[in-house]
C-alpha cells in the first residue's frame, strides 16, 4: 500500500517516469504493449459467430461502396445495394468521407487499397495529401448490456452483459491486412478539400486488392463547390469531446507531463482542433469518474493539507495542459471536473502524516464545504491571474438535482462569479416525479402538451384501429387524431349513451381507445372517468385522458380525475402540461404504461424532432412537484378561491357553467358582447378574454375566468366588482 501511495503521489507532484513506462495503464492494468508506439492493432474475439447459412451464398470476395452512417458487423453479410461509383459533394475547405465495404467467404492474405489521381475536366488535380483514411477496426462494447444500466466497456461474462464487437477506430498505420473467411471489413476514405482548389468535379478511382490480385475498382467523383468553408477556429458551434492525456502518455510510453508527453499530445490535439473542438477537459481532483476509463484520469491539481490545517494547491500540471491545448487552437472553454465524483472520495497529500489521504464526504457536509471552498477560492485567484477565469467552468456530469443545488451553494460561497457546466439527468428525475404523481410506470416529456397529444396517436394506431373522441376535446387532441390513419368516432360531450354507441360501432376495429379531456377547457366540467372506464372495459378499449386542466386541480388533493373517480390503474395514458397548475412554465408530458412510453420514445415525432426542455424549466417543475408532495395547502386554497368566486358571481346574477375545476365560464352568448365586455374589464384592471365561434359553438360566447391559488380574496373581490360594474353598463345585469 505504501508503494502504491508513493506512485500516486509521484503522478501528482513530479514529472518522473511512471507506471506507464512499464507497459501498464495508470490504474496498473498490464497492456501487453512494447515500450514503443503500437504499430498493429489486435482485435478481441467476436462473441457473435458467423452464420453458415448466411455466408453460404458468398463465393468470391465482394466489394461495394457502403454508407458512412452504418457500422458494418464483423461477421455478418452486409446489406448493401450494388454500388461501384459514388459522388461526394462539398465546399472548399470541407472534409468529405466515403466507406468501401469488403466481405468474403474465403481467406484473404493481404487486403489493401490505393487511390488514383483525382482530376477535373480542366486538368486540375486534388493533391495526394488531401486524402487519408485506413481500415475500420473493431472494439468490444456492451451497449446492449442485459442489465439495462447502460454501462460501457468490455465484460467477459456474456451471460450478464451482451458484449459485441462494433466498428469504431480507423487504423491509418496498417497498409495491408489479412481477412478471415466469413467476415466483413470496411475501408474508410477521407478527402480534406483544400480551400484553394478550383471548383469542379474531380474524378478518380479506388483500387481494392488482395496482395497483387485486384478485387475491384471503385469509381469516385468529388464535386467541389465554389463556396468556402471557414477554418475550424472560426466555427461557432460548441463541440465538446473529452480528452485523455493519460492515454497518450501510456501509448507513447513517456513520463506524464514531461516535455516528451506534451510533444506527443500536440499533433493529436491539433487533429481534434481541426475537427472543431472548442473545449478543454481538465481534472481538478483524483479520478473524477471513478476510473471508468482505461487509464485513470488523475488530478491536474496537487492538493496539500499543511501541518497547520490550511490548504495549498499546485497548478503546474493544469497550466501545462491548458497552455498546450490553447497553442493548438482549443481555447474557448475549460471544463474542470468534478466536484461530485462517483465515489465521493477525495485525495490529498497530508503533510502531518507525510502520506496520501482519502476522505469520503458529500455535498451538504461540513468537511466537503471546508475542502472545496478553500480550493475554489485559490483556484479562482489563479484563473484570474492567468486570464482564464471568464472561459473556465466548474463542470459536473449527471447528478441528482438536490446534490447539484448543494454543490452550487458551495461554489457561490467561494466565488459567486464562477461559471458552471452541468450534464444533469434532471429530465429523468422529472419523468419519475410525474409518474409518481399519476401512479404510472413511466413518463415522456415534450415541449408542450400540444406536442404530447399530437405525437401520441400515430405511433400507436393504424387504419385497423379506432379512436373515439369527446366532442369538446381540445384542439391538440383533434389535430393528433387527424395525423393518425385510425377510424374516427365522435361522441357528444360526456354523454355515456353516445359513447357506448360509438364503442359498439367500433368493435370491428383491431384496437379501440376512448380519448377525453379531464376538464373541458371552455366549460370547466369534469369528464365522468369512472363511467368511461366501465364502458371501456366492457367493450375492450384503452382509455386516454388529457389532464391539462384537471391535474393539480380536481380530486381531494388535486391529483386529477383518477383521484376524483378512483380510476388509478384503469386509465392507460395520461397527457398533461407543465404550463398550468404545475408551475406556469413550458412543457408537456405523456405518462402511462411502460411499454406505451417505450414505443413513444422510439416513434413519437414531436419527441424525436424537437428540443428537450430547458434546465430551468426542469428545475422549476421538479420544485413544484416537491411542494405538492409536501403540502396540500395550495390546492386547498385553490378550491376555496373557486368556490368563493363562483358563489359570489352566481349571487350577482351571472350565468356560470357548472364547474368542478378552476375554470369559470361566464356565459354571455353573443360574440360581439363577449369582446366588448372583455375590453371593458381590461380597462377596469382585470385581464380576461372573450371566447366565441369557432373556439366555442355558435351563440355560446363567454368570458373564461381561471382562478389561481395565487389569488387573494382582495383580488377576487376586485374582479367580481368589475364584472358587476361592466355587467350593469352593458345590460347583462339589471
Amino acid at each position: 500500500m505504501k508503494r502504491i501511495t508513493t506512485l500516486l503521489l509521484s503522478c501528482l507532484v513530479s514529472t518522473g517516469p511512471l507506471l506507464a513506462q512499464q507497459g501498464v495503464t495508470q490504474c496498473g492494468t498490464p497492456t501487453g504493449q512494447a515500450p514503443f508506439p503500437i504499430q498493429s492493432y489486435k482485435e478481441l474475439p467476436d462473441p457473435v459467430a458467423p452464420s453458415e447459412k448466411e455466408w453460404a451464398a458468398v463465393k468470391a470476395p465482394q466489394v461495394q461502396w457502403g454508407n458512412t452512417d452504418t457500422r458494418y458487423a464483423k461477421h455478418a453479410v452486409p446489406v448493401i445495394q450494388p454500388q461501384k461509383s459514388i459522388t461526394l459533394e462539398g465546399w472548399r475547405g470541407e472534409k468529405l468521407h466515403a466507406q468501401a465495404v469488403v466481405w468474403t467467404g474465403t481467406d484473404l492474405k493481404g487486403l489493401n487499397y490505393s487511390l488514383s489521381e483525382f482530376k477535373n475536366s480542366k486538368g486540375d488535380v486534388l493533391p495526394a495529401d488531401a486524402f487519408s483514411g485506413g481500415f475500420v477496426r473493431y472494439v468490444m462494447t456492451d451497449e446492449l448490456n442485459k442489465d439495462g444500466r447502460g454501462g460501457c466497456g468490455y465484460r467477459p461474462d456474456h451471460s450478464i452483459y451482451d458484449s459485441l464487437l462494433v466498428a469504431d477506430p480507423i487504423d491509418h498505420l496498417l497498409t495491408s491486412m489479412p481477412m478471415e473467411a466469413k467476415s466483413t471489413q470496411a475501408i474508410w476514405i477521407n478527402c480534406q478539400v483544400p480551400q484553394t482548389v478550383s471548383p469542379g468535379v474531380y474524378r478518380g478511382t479506388v483500387e481494392v486488392k488482395d496482395g497483387d490480385n485486384r478485387l475491384s475498382t471503385l469509381k469516385m467523383d468529388i464535386k467541389v463547390s465554389s463556396r468556402v468553408l471557414p477554418a475550424p477556429s472560426q466555427w461557432a458551434f460548441h463541440l465538446d469531446l473529452w480528452q485523455s492525456p493519460f492515454a497518450v502518455a501510456r501509448y507513447y510510453q513517456v513520463p506524464l507531463w514531461s516535455q516528451a508527453h506534451i510533444d506527443a499530445m500536440r499533433p493529436v490535439m491539433k487533429m481534434l482542433a481541426d475537427a472543431g473542438q472548442k473545449i478543454i477537459t481538465a481534472s481538478i481532483m483524483h479520478k473524477p469518474w471513478n476510473g471508468q476509463t482505461y487509464d485513470y484520469f488523475e488530478s491536474m491539481v496537487t492538493w496539500t493539507k499543511k501541518v497547520d490545517g490550511t490548504w495549498a494547491f499546485d497548478y503546474d500540471v493544469f497550466d501545462k495542459w491548458v497552455e498546450m491545448m490553447m497553442s493548438v487552437g482549443i481555447d474557448k472553454q475549460i471544463n474542470c471536473y468534478s466536484m461530485v465524483p462517483w465515489k465521493l472520495s477525495f485525495q490529498y497529500f497530508d503533510q502531518a502524516t507525510n502520506s496520501m489521504q482519502y476522505v469520503k464526504t458529500a455535498p451538504g457536509e461540513k468537511a466537503y464545504e471546508e475542502m472545496w471552498v478553500a480550493m475554489l477560492k485559490s483556484f479562482s485567484k489563479h484563473l484570474r491571474e492567468k486570464g482564464w477565469f471568464d472561459i473556465c467552468t466548474i463542470a459536473m456530469d449527471e447528478r441528482p438535482m438536490e446534490v447539484m443545488q448543494k454543490t452550487l451553494q458551495v461554489i457561490r460561497k467561494a466565488d459567486s462569479e464562477f461559471k458552471v457546466s452541468l450534464a444533469g439527468n434532471f429530465h429523468k428525475e422529472l419523468e419519475a416525479a410525474i409518474s409518481d404523481y399519476f401512479q404510472t410506470e413511466d413518463t415522456i416529456l415534450y415541449a408542450a402538451c400540444f406536442d404530447a397529444n399530437g405525437g401520441v396517436f400515430e405511433p400507436l394506431f393504424t387504419e385497423e384501429d379506432a379512436i373515439i373522441s369527446d366532442s369538446l376535446n381540445h384542439a391538440s387532441i383533434i389535430d393528433g387524431v387527424r395525423l393518425c390513419k385510425a377510424k374516427r368516432y365522435r361522441y357528444a360531450n360526456a354523454d355515456m349513451k353516445d359513447l357506448e354507441r360509438c364503442l359498439q360501432e367500433a368493435q370491428a376495429q383491431r384496437f379501440r381507445i376512448v380519448v377525453t379531456d379531464g376538464v373541458f377547457s371552455m366549460d370547466g366540467n369534469v369528464a365522468p372517468m369512472d363511467q368511461i372506464c366501465d364502458l371501456a372495459e366492457k367493450y375492450d378499449a384503452l382509455v386516454m385522458v388529457d389532464e391539462s386542466h384537471s391535474a393539480g386541480v380536481v380530486g381531494a388533493t388535486g391529483h386529477g380525475v383518477s383521484e376524483l373517480y378512483k380510476t388509478h390503474g384503469r386509465v392507460d395514458i395520461y397527457t398533461g402540461t407543465l404550463g398550468k397548475a404545475f408551475g406556469g412554465a413550458l412543457g408537456g408530458f405523456t405518462t402511462g404504461r411502460k411499454e406505451i412510453i417505450d414505443l413513444l420514445r422510439q416513434r413519437s415525432r414531436p419527441y424525436l424532432f424537437s428540443n428537450s426542455l430547458a434546465p430551468g424549466i426542469i428545475g422549476a417543475s421538479l420544485e413544484v412537484f416537491k411542494m405538492l408532495k409536501e403540502s396540500n395547502a395550495l390546492h386547498d386554497k385553490l378550491v376555496e378561491n373557486v368556490n368563493y368566486f363562483r358563489d359570489k358571481m352566481t349571487a350577482a346574477g351571472f350565468d356560470i357553467k357548472p364547474t368542478q375545476s378552476a375554470i369559470c365560464a361566464v356565459m354571455l352568448y353573443d360574440a360581439k358582447l363577449s369582446q366588448v365586455y372583455a375590453a371593458r374589464m381590461q380597462e377596469e384592471g382585470i385581464y380576461v378574454t372573450g371566447f366565441y365561434y369557432p373556439v366555442v359553438p355558435k351563440e355560446q360566447a363567454r368570458i373564461r375566468v381561471q382562478i389561481s391559488a395565487g389569488h387573494e380574496k382582495a383580488h377576487l373581490d376586485k374582479c367580481i366588482a368589475a364584472f358587476i360594474k361592466v355587467g350593469k353598463e352593458l345590460g347583462v345585469l339589471k
